[in-house]
Protein backbone atom coordinates (compact mmCIF):
# COMPACT_ATOMS: atom_id res chain seq x y z
CA UNK A 1 0.00 0.00 0.00
CA UNK A 2 1.13 3.61 -0.95
CA UNK A 3 2.26 5.47 2.35
CA UNK A 4 1.57 9.08 2.10
CA UNK A 5 4.00 11.55 4.17
CA UNK A 6 1.65 13.91 5.91
CA UNK A 7 3.00 16.89 8.20
CA UNK A 8 0.01 18.44 10.40
CA UNK A 9 -0.04 21.31 12.13
CA UNK A 10 -2.29 21.18 15.39
CA UNK A 11 -2.96 23.92 17.95
CA UNK A 12 -5.01 26.76 18.72
CA UNK A 13 -6.09 29.46 16.05
CA UNK A 14 -3.98 32.57 15.79
CA UNK A 15 -0.97 30.96 16.36
CA UNK A 16 0.97 31.51 13.16
CA UNK A 17 -0.15 28.31 12.02
CA UNK A 18 -0.68 29.44 8.36
CA UNK A 19 2.66 31.02 7.60
CA UNK A 20 4.56 27.93 9.06
CA UNK A 21 2.11 26.24 6.49
CA UNK A 22 3.37 28.61 3.57
CA UNK A 23 7.11 28.37 4.65
CA UNK A 24 7.04 24.51 4.73
CA UNK A 25 5.02 24.60 1.20
CA UNK A 26 8.03 27.05 -0.33
CA UNK A 27 9.98 23.41 -0.46
CA UNK A 28 9.64 21.86 -3.97
CA UNK A 29 8.98 18.21 -2.33
CA UNK A 30 5.91 19.77 0.00
CA UNK A 31 2.37 20.81 -0.71
CA UNK A 32 0.56 23.49 1.59
CA UNK A 33 -3.31 22.67 2.02
CA UNK A 34 -4.00 25.02 4.28
CA UNK A 35 -6.91 23.64 6.94
CA UNK A 36 -7.65 20.43 4.60
CA UNK A 37 -10.53 19.82 6.99
CA UNK A 38 -12.43 22.71 5.80
CA UNK A 39 -12.36 21.57 2.08
CA UNK A 40 -15.93 19.90 1.77
CA UNK A 41 -17.77 22.52 3.49
CA UNK A 42 -16.38 25.52 3.06
CA UNK A 43 -14.48 24.75 -0.82
CA UNK A 44 -16.89 22.35 -2.87
CA UNK A 45 -20.21 22.85 -0.95
CA UNK A 46 -20.17 27.07 0.14
CA UNK A 47 -17.42 27.38 -2.79
CA UNK A 48 -15.20 29.58 -0.92
CA UNK A 49 -12.38 31.54 -2.01
CA UNK A 50 -8.46 29.59 -2.82
CA UNK A 51 -5.53 31.76 -2.00
CA UNK A 52 -4.74 31.59 -5.59
CA UNK A 53 -7.84 34.07 -5.49
CA UNK A 54 -10.29 31.51 -7.77
CA UNK A 55 -13.15 29.97 -6.23
CA UNK A 56 -12.40 26.61 -5.00
CA UNK A 57 -14.72 25.01 -7.59
CA UNK A 58 -13.20 27.00 -10.32
CA UNK A 59 -9.39 26.61 -8.92
CA UNK A 60 -7.25 24.75 -11.10
CA UNK A 61 -5.68 22.25 -9.14
CA UNK A 62 -9.06 21.92 -6.63
CA UNK A 63 -10.96 20.89 -9.34
CA UNK A 64 -8.94 18.65 -10.28
CA UNK A 65 -8.60 16.71 -6.83
CA UNK A 66 -12.41 16.94 -6.85
CA UNK A 67 -13.11 14.53 -10.32
CA UNK A 68 -9.69 12.45 -9.16
CA UNK A 69 -11.14 12.24 -5.24
CA UNK A 70 -14.67 11.44 -6.79
CA UNK A 71 -13.85 8.69 -9.04
CA UNK A 72 -11.80 6.75 -5.98
CA UNK A 73 -13.58 7.59 -2.78
CA UNK A 74 -15.76 4.83 -1.82
CA UNK A 75 -18.73 6.40 -3.17
CA UNK A 76 -19.26 8.85 -0.15
CA UNK A 77 -20.86 12.03 -1.19
CA UNK A 78 -19.52 15.43 -0.44
CA UNK A 79 -22.00 16.22 2.36
CA UNK A 80 -22.04 12.77 4.10
CA UNK A 81 -18.24 13.29 4.12
CA UNK A 82 -18.65 17.12 5.62
CA UNK A 83 -20.94 15.89 7.83
CA UNK A 84 -18.54 12.72 9.54
CA UNK A 85 -15.79 15.31 10.06
CA UNK A 86 -18.33 17.47 11.71
CA UNK A 87 -19.49 14.35 14.09
CA UNK A 88 -15.72 13.40 15.07
CA UNK A 89 -13.72 16.63 15.56
CA UNK A 90 -14.79 18.89 17.82
CA UNK A 91 -13.77 19.05 21.72
CA UNK A 92 -16.71 17.55 22.94
CA UNK A 93 -16.83 14.14 20.34
CA UNK A 94 -13.65 13.14 22.12
CA UNK A 95 -15.70 10.40 23.69
CA UNK A 96 -17.67 9.37 20.19
CA UNK A 97 -14.23 9.67 18.36
CA UNK A 98 -12.27 7.25 20.64
CA UNK A 99 -15.18 4.72 20.25
CA UNK A 100 -15.29 5.11 16.23
CA UNK A 101 -11.38 3.77 16.88
CA UNK A 102 -11.88 1.82 19.13
CA UNK A 103 -14.44 -0.24 16.92
CA UNK A 104 -13.03 0.32 13.72
CA UNK A 105 -16.63 1.12 12.63
CA UNK A 106 -18.29 1.59 9.85
CA UNK A 107 -17.99 4.97 9.38
CA UNK A 108 -14.99 5.70 10.38
CA UNK A 109 -13.71 2.92 7.67
CA UNK A 110 -15.62 5.05 5.10
CA UNK A 111 -13.93 8.26 6.54
CA UNK A 112 -10.83 6.63 6.22
CA UNK A 113 -11.50 5.48 2.85
CA UNK A 114 -12.06 8.67 1.67
CA UNK A 115 -9.79 10.32 3.26
CA UNK A 116 -6.84 8.03 1.87
CA UNK A 117 -8.74 8.89 -1.61
CA UNK A 118 -8.10 12.95 -0.95
CA UNK A 119 -4.33 12.65 0.00
CA UNK A 120 -3.71 10.26 -2.90
CA UNK A 121 -5.37 12.93 -5.64
CA UNK A 122 -3.55 15.63 -3.59
CA UNK A 123 -0.02 14.09 -4.16
CA UNK A 124 -1.01 13.83 -8.06
CA UNK A 125 -2.27 16.29 -8.96
CA UNK A 126 0.53 18.57 -7.35
CA UNK A 127 3.11 16.59 -8.01
CA UNK A 128 4.15 17.30 -4.73
CA UNK A 129 5.38 14.13 -2.67
CA UNK A 130 4.74 15.07 1.53
CA UNK A 131 0.75 17.02 2.21
CA UNK A 132 1.28 20.22 4.85
CA UNK A 133 -2.40 19.87 6.57
CA UNK A 134 -2.87 22.71 8.92
CA UNK A 135 -6.17 21.87 10.27
CA UNK A 136 -5.25 22.48 13.78
CA UNK A 137 -7.92 20.15 15.17
CA UNK A 138 -6.14 17.47 17.73
CA UNK A 139 -8.99 15.28 17.17
CA UNK A 140 -8.40 14.93 13.04
CA UNK A 141 -4.57 14.18 14.11
CA UNK A 142 -5.96 11.31 16.32
CA UNK A 143 -7.81 10.01 13.75
CA UNK A 144 -5.24 10.39 11.09
CA UNK A 145 -2.67 8.46 13.01
CA UNK A 146 -5.12 5.55 12.81
CA UNK A 147 -5.24 5.28 9.38
CA UNK A 148 -3.17 2.75 7.51
CA UNK A 149 -0.91 3.99 4.37
CA UNK A 150 -0.01 7.52 6.23
CA UNK A 151 3.29 8.10 7.32
CA UNK A 152 1.91 10.82 10.26
CA UNK A 153 4.02 13.64 11.79
CA UNK A 154 2.64 16.51 14.06
CA UNK A 155 3.88 19.92 14.39
CA UNK A 156 1.89 20.97 17.87
CA UNK A 157 2.52 25.06 17.42
CA UNK A 158 1.59 26.83 20.25
CA UNK A 159 1.62 30.71 21.14
CA UNK A 160 1.48 32.90 24.16
CA UNK A 161 -1.34 32.91 25.52
CA UNK A 162 -2.07 36.61 25.61
CA UNK A 163 -0.87 37.30 21.97
CA UNK A 164 -3.97 35.11 21.33
CA UNK A 165 -6.28 36.96 23.52
CA UNK A 166 -5.29 39.79 21.47
CA UNK A 167 -5.49 38.89 17.94
CA UNK A 168 -9.05 37.57 18.58
CA UNK A 169 -9.88 40.59 20.70
CA UNK A 170 -10.55 42.18 17.08
CA UNK A 171 -13.53 42.87 14.89
CA UNK A 172 -13.42 42.22 11.45
CA UNK A 173 -16.71 42.63 8.78
CA UNK A 174 -17.53 40.02 6.64
CA UNK A 175 -15.52 40.37 3.30
CA UNK A 176 -15.13 36.98 1.01
CA UNK A 177 -12.34 37.68 -1.50
CA UNK A 178 -10.23 39.09 1.62
CA UNK A 179 -10.69 35.71 3.24
CA UNK A 180 -13.06 36.32 5.64
CA UNK A 181 -16.89 34.31 5.21
CA UNK A 182 -18.42 36.20 8.02
CA UNK A 183 -18.03 38.84 10.94
CA UNK A 184 -15.57 37.80 13.10
CA UNK A 185 -16.51 39.67 16.91
CA UNK A 186 -14.24 40.34 19.64
CA UNK A 187 -13.39 37.10 21.80
CA UNK A 188 -13.60 37.72 25.87
CA UNK A 189 -10.18 36.64 27.20
CA UNK A 190 -12.32 34.61 29.29
CA UNK A 191 -13.31 32.36 26.53
CA UNK A 192 -10.10 32.40 24.24
CA UNK A 193 -7.90 31.41 27.56
CA UNK A 194 -10.74 28.19 28.31
CA UNK A 195 -10.26 27.32 24.20
CA UNK A 196 -6.25 27.59 24.11
CA UNK A 197 -6.15 25.52 27.34
CA UNK A 198 -8.32 22.90 25.80
CA UNK A 199 -7.00 22.82 22.32
CA UNK A 200 -3.27 22.61 23.16
CA UNK A 201 -3.89 20.07 26.31
CA UNK A 202 -5.81 18.17 23.67
CA UNK A 203 -2.42 18.47 21.36
CA UNK A 204 0.23 17.30 24.01
CA UNK A 205 -1.96 14.18 24.37
CA UNK A 206 -1.88 13.43 20.74
CA UNK A 207 2.03 14.12 20.50
CA UNK A 208 2.65 12.03 23.46
CA UNK A 209 0.51 9.69 22.30
CA UNK A 210 3.17 9.91 18.56
CA UNK A 211 6.53 10.16 20.37
CA UNK A 212 9.27 12.34 20.09
CA UNK A 213 10.68 10.78 17.23
CA UNK A 214 6.97 11.82 15.21
CA UNK A 215 6.67 14.97 16.50
CA UNK A 216 7.44 18.37 17.54
CA UNK A 217 6.45 20.84 19.81
CA UNK A 218 7.43 24.68 18.17
CA UNK A 219 6.44 27.63 20.29
CA UNK A 220 5.60 30.39 17.81
CA UNK A 221 8.04 33.01 19.47
CA UNK A 222 10.69 30.59 18.61
CA UNK A 223 10.11 29.95 14.94
CA UNK A 224 10.23 33.81 14.34
CA UNK A 225 13.36 34.55 16.58
CA UNK A 226 15.28 30.92 15.67
CA UNK A 227 13.72 30.07 12.43
CA UNK A 228 17.01 27.87 11.53
CA UNK A 229 16.80 25.80 14.44
CA UNK A 230 12.96 25.26 14.03
CA UNK A 231 12.90 24.60 10.59
CA UNK A 232 16.18 22.02 11.30
CA UNK A 233 13.96 20.13 14.08
CA UNK A 234 11.47 20.19 11.58
CA UNK A 235 13.45 18.63 8.94
CA UNK A 236 14.95 15.75 11.13
CA UNK A 237 11.87 14.61 12.06
CA UNK A 238 10.45 14.56 8.11
CA UNK A 239 13.52 13.75 6.56
CA UNK A 240 13.73 16.92 4.52
CA UNK A 241 16.18 19.81 4.06
CA UNK A 242 14.81 23.19 5.18
CA UNK A 243 17.96 25.58 4.95
CA UNK A 244 16.67 27.34 1.94
CA UNK A 245 13.54 28.51 3.79
CA UNK A 246 15.57 29.23 6.64
CA UNK A 247 18.03 31.41 4.62
CA UNK A 248 15.10 33.01 2.93
CA UNK A 249 12.99 34.17 6.47
CA UNK A 250 16.49 35.29 7.60
CA UNK A 251 17.06 37.21 4.29
CA UNK A 252 13.89 38.81 5.03
CA UNK A 253 11.70 37.48 1.63
CA UNK A 254 8.64 36.64 1.20
CA UNK A 255 6.32 33.13 0.77
CA UNK A 256 3.56 33.03 -1.81
CA UNK A 257 0.68 30.55 -0.20
CA UNK A 258 0.17 29.00 -3.84
CA UNK A 259 -3.19 26.95 -2.58
CA UNK A 260 -4.32 27.24 0.74
CA UNK A 261 -8.05 26.23 0.60
CA UNK A 262 -8.76 27.65 4.43
CA UNK A 263 -7.05 29.59 7.07
CA UNK A 264 -6.68 32.67 8.74
CA UNK A 265 -7.12 35.50 6.29
CA UNK A 266 -3.66 35.77 5.79
CA UNK A 267 -3.92 33.24 3.15
CA UNK A 268 -5.35 35.59 0.61
CA UNK A 269 -2.27 38.00 0.70
CA UNK A 270 -0.56 37.73 -2.37
CA UNK A 271 3.00 36.81 -0.07
CA UNK A 272 3.52 35.93 3.36
CA UNK A 273 6.93 37.44 5.59
CA UNK A 274 7.60 35.84 9.31
CA UNK A 275 7.53 38.81 11.48
CA UNK A 276 6.90 38.81 14.77
CA UNK A 277 3.58 40.36 16.40
CA UNK A 278 4.01 41.41 19.52
CA UNK A 279 1.31 44.02 19.46
CA UNK A 280 -0.48 42.36 22.55
CA UNK A 281 2.88 43.71 24.75
CA UNK A 282 1.82 47.75 24.10
CA UNK A 283 -2.29 46.84 23.59
CA UNK A 284 -3.67 44.07 25.68
CA UNK A 285 -5.17 45.40 28.73
CA UNK A 286 -4.21 44.43 31.92
CA UNK A 287 -7.05 43.01 32.98
CA UNK A 288 -6.95 40.85 29.93
CA UNK A 289 -3.28 39.76 30.70
CA UNK A 290 -4.45 38.58 34.56
CA UNK A 291 -7.56 36.65 33.04
CA UNK A 292 -5.14 34.97 30.44
CA UNK A 293 -2.86 33.85 33.11
CA UNK A 294 -5.25 33.01 36.08
CA UNK A 295 -6.92 30.42 33.29
CA UNK A 296 -4.39 29.14 31.21
CA UNK A 297 -0.64 30.39 32.41
CA UNK A 298 0.22 27.47 34.46
CA UNK A 299 -0.48 25.40 31.09
CA UNK A 300 1.80 28.22 29.25
CA UNK A 301 4.62 27.43 31.99
CA UNK A 302 4.78 24.22 31.39
CA UNK A 303 5.10 23.96 27.77
CA UNK A 304 7.57 26.65 28.41
CA UNK A 305 9.43 24.03 30.67
CA UNK A 306 8.19 20.62 29.46
CA UNK A 307 12.27 18.67 29.49
CA UNK A 308 11.13 18.83 32.94
CA UNK A 309 9.07 15.09 34.10
CA UNK A 310 7.25 16.94 36.75
CA UNK A 311 5.85 19.50 34.31
CA UNK A 312 4.95 16.45 31.74
CA UNK A 313 3.37 14.49 34.68
CA UNK A 314 1.19 17.35 35.48
CA UNK A 315 0.24 18.15 32.28
CA UNK A 316 -1.08 14.38 31.54
CA UNK A 317 -2.89 14.15 34.70
CA UNK A 318 -4.83 17.38 34.47
CA UNK A 319 -5.37 16.65 30.80
CA UNK A 320 -6.93 12.99 31.62
CA UNK A 321 -7.39 11.63 28.42
CA UNK A 322 -7.08 8.26 27.45
CA UNK A 323 -6.80 6.27 24.17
Amino acid sequence: METIPIIYIMGYGRSGSTVLDAVLGNHPRIFSTGELVNLPGAGWIQNQFCSCHQRVRECRLWSAVFDEWIANNGGISVQAYHDIQHRLFRFRHWPRLLAQLRQKSSMFLAYETATLALFRAIRRVSGRSIIVDSSKYATRALALSHMRGIDLKLIHLVRDIRGVAWSLRKTYLKNEGAGLQCDFHSMPAWKTSLLWMLSNLEAHHVRQRLGAVNSRLIHYEDFVSEPETVLSSIGMMVETDFFDQARMIRSGASFSPEHLVAGNRLRMNKSLKLTLDSEWKAKLPDKDRLVCMLLGGWLQFLLQHERSRKGLKIIEEVSGFTG
